[in-house]
């Protein structure tokens, strides 16, 4: 990890402590209501604001991708110099994927081999 670009320690900007197997048990206890109310969860996944990007839009702290007016992604993601973490969901084939790498490389060409198949 780059010491001089990133916060040694985790906070509310960014440096969070994770595992991808606990991004796994988030997603899952999200979308199965067991973390918020049906009500709040509606609103967390719901598209407010379109991105540059047409079939991309921003929630309440969740990017999400449409394809033909349905939702094909929720996504959460990090970038900084030497790390890369993204985490997503897909709807359409019940797939979470989580990527965490201090290589920056990899996990895109991950996710865009898999956007090409599941998105």
């Amino acid at each position: 990890m780059n010491i001089y670009s990133l916060p040694v320690k985790g906070g509310s900007d960014g440096g969070a402590f994770v595992t991808a197997d606990d991004m796994v048990s988030l997603w899952d206890a999200l979308l199965n209501k067991l973390l918020l109310s049906q009500e709040y969860t509606r609103k967390l996944l719901t598209p407010f604001t379109q991105t540059k990007k047409l079939t991309g839009f921003y929630g309440y702290g969740i990017w999400i991708e449409k394809r033909n007016n349905s939702v094909v992604k929720y996504h959460i993601m990090g970038y900084d110099p030497g790390v890369s973490f993204h985490s997503a969901f897909y709807p359409n084939s019940l797939i979470t994927t989580v990527y965490a790498q201090i290589n920056l490389m990899v996990p895109i060409t991950l996710r865009e081999r898999l956007k090409m198949n599941y998105c």
